[in-house]
C-alpha cells in the first residue's frame, strides 16, 4: 500500500511539472467565472423564487447579463441586485410571465427586512393594532 501512495505521489508530482504555464487569459477566465458564481449565489440568496421560476441555466444567464449592465460597486453582494425586478421586466423574453418581475419585487423587499437592523417580530406590539381605527 505504501508503494502504492510513493507511486501516485510521484505521478502527481510529474503531472504537476509537466502541465503548461496557464496564460494570462486563462487567469482571467478563472476570476471571471468566480466573479458570475459569485453573483450567481448572491441573487439566488436575495431572489429565491425568482431563481427556481427561472431555473438553473435562466437564472445563470440573467444573472451574467445583469452583471455586464449593474456591476456590483461595493464588496457587499447582499447589498446588489436593487434593479433585478426592473432588469427582468425590460426582458422581451419574459414579456408573458410578468409575474417574475413582481416576485423579483416581493423577494427584494423580504432580502432587505432580512437585512435591517431590528428586524425581530415583537409579538407583544401587534395588539396595538386593536387601538387603531379600521377606517
Amino acid at each position: 500500500m505504501l508503494a502504492k501512495i510513493s507511486t501516485d505521489s510521484t505521478q502527481l508530482a510529474k503531472n504537476i511539472i509537466q502541465t503548461p504555464v496557464s496564460t494570462t487569459e486563462h487567469h482571467l477566465a478563472i476570476y471571471v467565472q468566480n466573479r458570475l458564481a459569485n453573483a450567481e449565489r448572491a441573487l439566488a440568496i436575495s431572489f429565491p423564487t425568482v431563481s427556481l421560476l427561472l431555473g438553473e441555466e435562466g437564472f445563470r444567464a440573467a444573472t451574467a447579463l445583469y452583471l455586464t449592465m449593474f456591476p456590483a460597486t461595493t464588496g457587499d453582494w447582499g447589498q446588489w441586485g436593487a434593479y433585478f425586478p426592473d432588469y427582468l421586466r425590460q426582458q422581451r423574453k419574459l414579456d408573458n410571465f410578468s409575474y417574475i418581475a413582481d416576485c423579483a419585487d416581493f423577494d427584494w423587499l423580504c432580502h432587505l427586512a432580512a437585512r435591517a437592523e431590528n428586524n425581530e417580530c415583537q409579538i407583544a406590539s401587534l395588539s396595538l393594532l386593536n387601538n387603531l381605527d379600521s377606517y
